[in-house]
């Protein structure tokens, strides 16, 4: 690696870094600790590939030449070295490289919902304490009792809206038999207030809107894609018992009454997420349980377990007072802007691409050196058998065909490790085409820049 390839390639990742800046709009500042970070490395690899070469150059043109052909140094132990920090390099590029591609799609998948968000910021959202968990059971059924009249209070008011999905189960590939013939992907399920529904739309009429927003006690109502419509009782039966054992204290079930609704297949709904668990901001035909807080029992622990991801409220002052009332100022943590934690999550997302990315940049400057000093070695040891070769009439492949067949063999080795790491057999296979097309450039000039000294000295120049 000459001071020329050092330069291109640091130049290539600053371009990187302000294109990324304009498309992600990351800030400016991580740009410049990077930029110092790689240009501080672009330094130190200069350094070393120039210290290699002029040890190479004195080591290989005094007296001893002899003995490094006959073998007193151990040259074969230094390719061998050399050739597992090929493997290793391969290695970790391809961990890096398959990383930052799965932070870059969650990334675009958290920016689908940042208009969104911006439409909704009113809205916010609470953590609780250490308070809040307490093992005397009397006064953890007291403090269900307060959030509940917590809740009720604030939804007669419009002043709270629940709207809780289930995209952990997505992570885990969980499903439901609720037929012998039929399953339902619990990361479809929402459960929502009715003036969610309301604020999103989605409904057909308005006369239907209006029979949601009466749900009373023992009532909920269903929507359900238009595609299911055919399947609605069955999928009716399982919820109301599902959602009958959810309303109740954990020791018995409630009967319910569902009316079941259809809605679009096509339509997106907004789901208000800000949790790491899954980023999706959206979901496409969901099967939407609409509940109405007058129909949960006081003991419930539904509200409880939803609070710091799933409910959203409105007015801060308003429930504020609420929380002096009920006396459970002292079990929250903090009162937390939803949108403000989402575009936390998506900072930290960006941070973590830059985290990957470079350590990514910086293992491809290594793997550069690597290849560079290899090639150095090997033409400056071999150069009279490559010479002699070369006059015989042998063409590139024949001359480097067991040279390069060690650096492949490397590089297989180094793909089938990342492939076992990082599961991505594309990911793996690209990083290790483009290291053995970046070795074939490099070993391809060395070759013809020795090709070029060995003419000036049978030349007599």
């Amino acid at each position: 690696m000459d001071g020329r390839d050092i330069a291109l390639s640091t130049v290539g990742a600053l371009i990187f870094g302000l294109i990324a800046i304009l498309i992600l709009g990351w800030p400016m500042v991580y740009y410049r600790f990077v930029a110092i970070g790689i240009a501080f490395y672009a330094c130190l690899l200069l350094f070393l590939s120039l210290s290699t070469s002029v040890g190479f150059m004195i080591a290989l043109n005094i007296s001893q030449l002899q003995k490094l052909i006959k073998g007193a140094l151990p040259l074969k132990a230094i390719f061998a070295i050399l050739l597992i920090g090929q493997c290793l390099a391969v290695c970790i590029i391809s961990i890096g490289a398959s990383r930052t591609l799965t932070y870059v799609g969650v990334l675009h998948t958290l920016t689908i919902g940042e208009k969104a968000w911006q439409e909704r910021q009113d809205v916010f959202s609470l953590s609780l304490n250490r308070e809040a968990f307490t093992a005397d059971e009397a006064m953890a059924q007291q403090q269900r009792i307060a959030w509940s009249r917590v809740i009720l209070e604030s939804y007669a008011k419009n002043n709270v809206m629940l709207v809780q999905h289930h995209l952990r189960h997505n992570t885990i590939k969980e499903h439901t038999i609720i037929e012998s013939s039929k399953e339902i992907s619990l990361e479809r399920v929402l459960y929502v207030t009715p003036n969610y529904i309301q604020s999103e739309g989605g409904l057909y009429d308005f006369k239907q809107l209006e029979e949601i927003k009466q749900l009373g006690k023992g009532e909920i109502a269903l929507l359900l894609p238009k595609s299911l419509q055919n399947d609605a009782s069955v999928y009716q039966a399982y919820f109301e018992d599902m959602v009958g054992k959810l309303l109740a204290d954990g020791e018995k079930s409630i009967s319910l009454y569902s009316n079941v609704y259809y809605i679009s297949d096509e339509k997106r709904w907004f789901i208000y997420n800000h949790t790491p668990i899954n980023y999706e901001q959206f979901l496409q035909a969901p099967l939407i349980v609409v509940l109405s807080p007058e129909s949960f029992e006081e003991t419930s622990y539904f509200w409880e377990n939803a609070l710091p991801d799933f409910v959203f409220f409105k007015d801060k002052e308003m429930l504020e007072q609420l929380l002096e009332k009920y006396n459970l100022r002292n079990t929250i943590g903090s009162l937390l802007s939803s949108r403000q934690q989402y575009n936390t999550l998506r900072k930290n997302v960006q941070l973590e691409i830059l985290m990957t990315l470079s350590p990514t940049i910086l293992g491809i400057f290594t793997s550069i050196l690597l290849f560079n000093t290899m090639n150095l070695l090997y033409f400056e040891t071999f150069k009279r058998e490559i010479a002699i070769k070369r006059i015989a009439g042998m063409r590139f492949i024949e001359l480097h065909g067991s040279y390069l067949g060690e650096q492949v063999g490397s590089a297989l080795v180094g793909m089938g490790l990342a492939m076992f790491m990082t599961k991505s057999v594309i990911v793996s296979l690209g990083v290790v085409v483009a290291l053995l097309i970046n070795s074939w450039m490099l070993l391809n000039k060395q070759a013809k820049k020795a090709e070029k000294i060995q003419l000036s000295v049978l030349n007599g120049r």
